[in-house]
């Protein structure tokens, strides 16, 4: 549960009440609510929340104090938890969250001493119906370097390994495959229309992707951090792992193989970062 408070100092407290809860899956985990966030977003209100493993939102309205939520959802998909906004210098609301490791990486994470990384930072908006979208924060295309070596028809090859963005817009209503490595499984994206509320798999992590005539596919892959965004508004995170230290080569089947394709290496974010292509 989410509890209120109020302060003229923000040094002194007083409990106001239950500003939310218990949630939709009471019972279980509703003692656990983490990283609460309220905030506006157009002429909805929104409160995001961590339970269990994944992100919530609820948008509703507040009015003499009290939340009503109309709508209940997932904030995004996959490996990602304790999500937090802010705004930037356009007014726009950022979210960021934690990518933990897959859970057969425990002892290879303790092994290198860190655990999990940030996410990119996703531009969230709201729809008439109070649902929220995310995408990508468009300076991230400032990181875009060369294209990857197109083969063949459908086939692309990357030679710096797991680095890239690669952009995908195809006709929605048959299935697709994208494999993407170099010696070895690394990542793994497979759309089947067909398959209702999980039509796009990555790794073994799922999010809805409705079918349509025309659907997109946004992903960017940092070392093992695998970041979709879809043209429905969701972004699905995954972990990839294996051998890093070789060229990667693109490979797509289906659906996919007749789609408009950018694909292009991508610039580090820091000159002194700390990790290689292996975390």
């Amino acid at each position: 549960m989410v509890l209120k408070y109020d302060s003229h100092d923000l040094k002194d407290w007083t409990y106001r009440g239950l500003f939310y809860g218990p949630t939709h899956m009471s019972g279980a985990y509703d003692d656990a609510m983490e990283c609460p966030d309220f905030f506006s977003l157009g002429n909805t209100q929104v409160l995001i929340y961590s339970l269990g493993n994944t992100v919530y939102y609820a948008s509703g309205s507040y009015r003499a104090g009290i939340f009503e939520p109309r709508l209940i959802h997932s904030l995004g998909y996959g490996s990602f938890y304790a999500g937090r906004t802010m705004l930037d210098e356009h007014g726009k609301r950022v979210l960021w969250g934690w990518i933990p490791e897959k859970p057969e990486r425990s002892h290879a994470a303790m092994e290198a001493g860190w655990s999990g990384v940030m996410s990119l930072p996703r531009i969230v908006t709201s729809n008439r119906d109070g649902s929220l979208r995310l995408e990508p924060y468009p300076a991230l295309s400032a990181l875009e370097d060369a294209p990857f070596r197109q083969l063949a028809p459908f086939i692309w090859s990357a030679p710096n390994g797991p680095n890239g963005r690669i952009r995908l817009t195809f006709t929605g209503t048959a299935p697709g495959r994208l494999t993407f490595g170099g010696q070895g499984a690394f990542l793994d994206v497979d759309y089947d229309p067909y398959r209702p509320e999980s039509e796009l798999i990555a790794n073994g992590d799922s999010a809805p992707l409705p079918l349509a005539a025309r659907n997109a596919l946004d992903i960017f892959i940092d070392g093992s951090v695998v970041e979709i965004f879809t043209s429905a508004g969701a972004c699905l995170t995954t972990r990839a792992y294996g051998k890093t230290d070789t060229s990667f080569t693109l490979t797509l089947e289906g659906t996919f193989k007749y789609a408009s394709v950018s694909a292009r290496t991508m610039k580090s974010i820091s000159p002194d970062r700390l990790t290689g292509n292996s975390t």
